[in-house]
């Protein structure tokens, strides 16, 4: 199955998970959601990753329970720790790893040496920062006393696993968005077709826009000889405005999702463009990694 939200293969899984969705009884929506989300890893590459992220929820699981337990403050931040060590370790070693050996490599060649450390190939599962940095939060707010332990690993895993955030965000708050998933939701027709027009604006950004400037990108950047001078800028700003329209096109596809499944999903850009200064760019370009930090 395609992994990309717009694929065709994952509109048609889609549409059979929202039929089955609202077809349950409602206290029983978000094991579908949680099934979808086992199923979309399964069927998205190699099905062994999926250990990833169900070992992510249960480190996250084990060591909130013990923080929720322990008496003492001390004790509870070594179980903080022990769970940001162990989410954060994974990662770097993951993806972070091969990029510092590569560069190191790089500076070797540069001056005129060979290679100085050989990589490790990993295979890197789906998403692993989005539901790494959204488990790790749902740890500290547990650990600030702003959330509960969640005593279902079942449910965590739903909340750390949804499937629709997986590639492109935004990064969650449990505090805020963890209990909509659990939340029984009825069919509402008014949140159902604003997350279909939602998605269909998602589709024109990224299918038809983006498309479209990553034409001009490509002609400019790929025959230098040809054109130069104001072509360059025009492709540069093409290039802004296409990975704009991308990322920001595939998150409004995820967020209609969301919407049809009864889910409100924090937003992740805030019209960048617009904005007077670069960290106010930045602040609006992806917003929930901004806040998250």
């Amino acid at each position: 199955m395609g992994a990309t939200v717009t694929s065709f293969y994952f509109l048609c899984f889609l549409l059979t998970v929202i039929i089955v969705h609202y077809i349950v009884p409602q206290k029983l929506q978000w094991c579908v959601l949680l099934l979808a989300s086992i199923a979309y890893y399964l069927l998205s590459g190699n099905g062994i990753l999926i250990l990833y992220p169900v070992l992510t929820c249960l480190t996250a699981w084990l060591c909130t329970r013990q923080i929720g337990k322990a008496q003492e403050q001390s004790v509870k931040r070594i179980w903080m720790i022990a769970a940001v060590c162990l989410l954060i370790g994974t990662l770097v070693v993951l993806k972070y790893v091969n990029f510092g050996i590569n560069t190191i490599n790089g500076m070797a060649y540069l001056f005129g040496g060979g290679q100085v450390v050989s990589g490790f190939h990993f295979l890197i599962p789906l998403g692993i920062s989005f539901y790494t940095f959204s488990v790790l939060g749902y740890v500290i707010d547990v650990y600030n006393g702003i959330a509960v332990p969640q005593k279902s690993l079942w449910k965590l895993m739903t909340y750390g696993m949804y499937f629709p955030a997986i590639l492109s965000g935004p990064i969650m708050k449990y505090r805020e968005d963890a209990e909509q998933f659990f939340t029984p939701h009825p069919f509402d027709y008014k949140q159902v077709t604003f997350g279909m027009q939602r998605m269909l604006w998602g589709f024109f950004k990224t299918l038809v826009i983006s498309e479209r400037m990553n034409l001009i990108v490509n002609t400019v950047y790929g025959d230098y000889y040809t054109y130069q001078g104001a072509y360059i800028w025009l492709a540069t700003v093409c290039y802004a405005f296409q990975l704009y329209t991308n990322f920001s096109g595939c998150m409004d596809i995820v967020l209609g999702i969301s919407e049809i499944f009864g889910i409100r999903l924090p937003e992740n850009f805030e019209t960048p463009f617009f904005s007077k200064t670069i960290s106010e760019y930045w602040r609006r370009w992806h917003i929930t990694l901004g806040v998250w930090m």
